[in-house]
């Protein structure tokens, strides 16, 4: 086996509530986390010679020992004393520095592709034990599915698959420091825990009305306060035909659960009347029939479209736009565009996202 094609998938936490702070620092949490089938895809070739070579779609991502994939084959090179190089290449559409473990998600299929192709023989225990050395979503992106984790998030128990349901993601491109977050986390008699054991329950009896009302994040009482785009996000997906909508660990990705048939398109009003909303507010938006594709193929159900700078009193609008490749949200008098214009604007529009602070992208998936 010279060449493997993997999907490294994403994750959200639909709870997480934080018990306590250790006296070495560290907290210990109760954090129900699931998978997303909204993934990157991770491509491993043999090479003749010796040493790690990894590339991207994405010009801002380190290619050398940075990289958490690239350590995670300098692992399995080192203990093994693999003498042929590996060829490392990631196409990524989870977002970037959004707490969904894609750097996580990257590494353990790293270890899980590299495993297959040189016949290591490890174990599924075997790999998420090297998988931690890494960083601590590592072993659960090993797991998969739908996970309690506790203790400091190393202890992980499988629980039942969540019923399935479109998932939307948005994240605005602030950074959130997890170190602040959890410093300036109150813990009292005022503190609104989230009930995990009522989620884990909702779960089992495949209760989606019960998850979206037990979903919560006990870490949303620092960072929105702080960054209160995410409050705005979560409004805006509620308003839009959202069942719940909750920040995903520290922040600042907000995601949204969906419910099944037509409505798991994103929305309760039609697309057309979901423009006019946003033109009645002063945001420049409007509707193409240009025929298309999203980078984020099948699993993009919607863009998020974020305002210019000129109209800096609206910070957090944007449209869900069904998966119906024919529809595609695009500026007033844009011209008609192929498809491949359209990925290509997709991708400079990421590439923008990393120079204006202001920018927000959203994406989709799936629960798995």
């Amino acid at each position: 086996m010279d060449k493997l094609e993997l999907k490294a998938l994403g994750k959200i936490n639909l709870g997480l509530d934080v018990l306590g702070r250790r006296e070495n620092g560290y907290h210990d949490v109760r954090m129900v986390m699931q998978t997303l089938y909204l993934y990157d895809n991770v491509t491993l070739q043999k090479k003749s010679a010796p040493g790690i070579e990894i590339d991207s779609n994405l010009f801002y991502l380190p290619n050398d020992e940075d990289n958490i994939a690239w350590k995670a084959a300098k692992l399995l090179i080192d203990e093994f004393d693999i003498k042929d190089g590996i060829r490392i290449h990631l196409d990524k559409h989870i977002p970037v520095a959004a707490g969904m473990a894609g750097g996580s998600s990257n590494a353990a299929a790293v270890l899980y592709g590299m495993n297959q192709m040189f016949r290591l023989g490890l174990s599924q225990k075997e790999l998420m034990e090297r998988g931690v050395k890494l960083g601590a979503d590592v072993p659960y992106c090993i797991m998969r599915g739908t996970v309690l984790a506790e203790g400091i998030g190393e202890k992980l128990t499988q629980l039942p698959p969540m019923i399935k349901c479109p998932v939307l993601i948005a994240k605005p491109s602030i950074s959130v420091s997890t170190k602040f977050v959890y410093q300036n986390l109150k813990l009292d008699e005022q503190t609104n825990h989230p009930d995990i054991d009522a989620l884990m329950k909702d779960i089992r009896e495949k209760d989606f009305d019960g998850v979206c009302a037990h979903m919560g994040n006990v870490l949303e009482s620092v960072t929105i306060p702080n960054y209160p785009v995410i409050a705005e996000i979560k409004q805006q997906m509620m308003r839009s035909g959202a069942k719940a909508s909750m920040m995903s660990g520290s922040g600042p990705t907000v995601f949204g659960l969906f419910e099944d048939g037509e409505t798991a398109y994103f929305t309760n009003l039609p697309i057309k009347a979901m423009v006019k909303e946003m033109q009645d507010g002063g945001i420049p938006a409007s509707v193409s029939n240009t025929a298309g594709t999203f980078v984020c193929n099948h699993v993009m159900y919607g863009i998020m479209y974020m305002i210019d700078k000129k109209y800096p009193n609206i910070k957090g609008g944007f449209i869900h736009v069904p998966y119906i490749p024919s529809q595609v949200v695009t500026k007033p008098n844009m011209p008609s565009m192929s498809a491949s214009d359209i990925t290509k604007g997709l991708e400079l529009s990421i590439k923008a996202a990393v120079e204006n602070k202001e920018d927000v992208k959203a994406v989709g998936g799936e629960i798995c």
